[in-house]
């Protein structure tokens, strides 16, 4: 049986197989919509300087370095890392499924955005100064890491704003009195680890009344209290400790617990499936439960319209490890993809993000792709008898980004559209590395 496992927690809540959408919850701040790396001004490179009115994009895997953002747009779906990058205003956006390293710290000053939907890694510090500067890691996947010790998110004017609906790890969050309250927003189930928190504005950490936990691993200090939201939840990590004046306001203080995981109605730390024979079994874990009334297993074909087909009831209140299994029998042969929809005893439901997988047919047979690397065409020959075959095409953080049928054991695919970088031609049970040139 082959396995497709999605795990959940720190840093595994990335959904590496696949695009993951967003929870179903009410977004803190107004953001760009989401995007395709397709179009706009060409692909961004060395020495790039990206002024008001244009979009550059990257959608294969690499790095640049001496980047000047002057007010135009980056966009990012593939994996990327920029050297210098040199911050004046603009935005950058990481799609669902792109991930972007930035190697060094800056500072925006004014109408400059943020926007993570994937996987964002800065290596150094940020303040926001001025006005209308926002950081926003949107969606439950999202994953925002600047945990290198001494790094440091800094809020220093009234109209600069930082959202988490995902996983952020930060190592300091400094909130200065300059900063609006409710400038730190939460969203549902979300995560934002930390190992230092400095408070200077009352009121600065809003959860919009739905449950979002901080953890603090060595020392939070509140000149005023850190927010008036009885729905956040602060875990103090074992170790850590409270300084400053102020006290906390009103959420609800755990201490030495290990991790975000107390604030989650269900604690999911597994989701995995496996198929044979053409059914596919889902299995999942929780490490603790909270009014958890039953799972819904969601299929969909597309990744985008999604259908009810089983209800697993859950174990209502727990904190063991519970598991849980169900068998979607006799699937058609194509990519599938599948979720869990948990709902609690009150009607209140959470999405936590999917998986795919490939159910073969019998006709799918090993292959060979030629030339590697390619520019605009791919060949693809397979060595069976066979006249059938299902063959996708998954870019470097392993999204399906197109799927064909093809009749024959030899077939030319157009690769026109795809950007330079690495890809993956899957077939059946086999995968083969495929590089576009530049």
């Amino acid at each position: 049986m082959k396995k497709i496992t999605v795990l959940y927690g720190t840093i595994a809540a990335v959904c590496m197989l696949l695009s993951c959408p967003s929870f179903s919850q009410a977004q803190c701040f107004s953001a760009p919509v989401a995007g395709v790396c397709s179009g706009g001004n060409g692909t961004l490179g060395n020495n790039a300087n990206v002024n008001g009115g244009q979009t550059y994009i990257y959608g294969g895997s690499g790095s640049v370095s001496n980047v000047n953002l002057n007010g135009g747009t980056i966009r990012v779906c593939g994996t990327l890392t920029i050297y210098s990058l040199n911050f004046n205003s603009g935005r950058i956006l990481v799609e669902s499924g792109g991930s972007l390293t930035l190697m060094n710290g800056f500072n925006m000053n004014g109408n400059s955005i943020i926007v993570n939907r994937g996987l964002l890694d800065i290596r150094g510090s940020i303040t926001m100064q001025n006005s209308s500067n926002y950081v926003l890691n949107l969606g439950a996947s999202a994953v925002l890491q600047m945990n290198n010790t001494g790094t440091r998110l800094e809020l220093n004017s009234s109209s600069a704003y930082f959202s988490n609906e995902g996983v952020a790890n930060i190592y300091e969050l400094r909130i200065q009195s300059q900063a609006a309250a409710g400038s730190v927003c939460l969203g549902k189930s979300s995560c934002t680890q930390t190992q230092y928190i400095n408070n200077n504005r009352a009121g600065a950490v809003t959860a919009n009344s739905q449950k979002a936990a901080i953890s603090v691993g060595q020392n939070i200090y509140l000149n005023q209290p850190l927010t008036s939201d009885t729905a956040l939840v602060i875990c103090q990590r074992s170790g850590s400790s409270k300084g400053g004046p102020a006290a906390y306001g009103t959420p609800k203080i755990y201490t030495d617990c290990p991790s975000c995981s107390v604030a989650l109605p269900v604690s999911l730390t597994s989701f995995e499936a496996g198929y044979q024979d053409r059914d596919v079994v889902l299995t999942w874990s929780t490490a603790s439960e909270s009014n958890n009334a039953y799972f819904t297993i969601e299929r969909s074909s597309d990744n985008s319209n999604w259908e009810e087909i089983g209800t697993v009831s859950g174990q209502g209140n727990s904190n063991e490890v519970v598991e849980y299994s169900y068998t979607d029998a006799a699937v058609p042969a194509g990519t599938w993809y599948y979720r869990l929809r948990q709902t609690d005893y009150n009607g209140q439901s959470e999405v936590f993000a999917p998986l795919s997988v490939l159910v073969q047919s019998a006709s799918d047979a090993k292959f060979s792709v030629y030339p590697v690397p390619f520019s605009t065409q791919l060949t693809i020959q397979f060595s069976g008898e066979e006249d059938s075959h299902l063959v996708e095409i998954l870019n470097g953080v392993g999204q399906v980004i197109s799927s064909t049928r093809i009749t024959g054991n030899m077939a030319q695919l157009s690769t026109e559209n795809l950007q330079p970088g690495f890809y993956f031609v899957r077939s059946g049970a086999e995968t083969l590395k495929v590089i576009k040139k530049g």
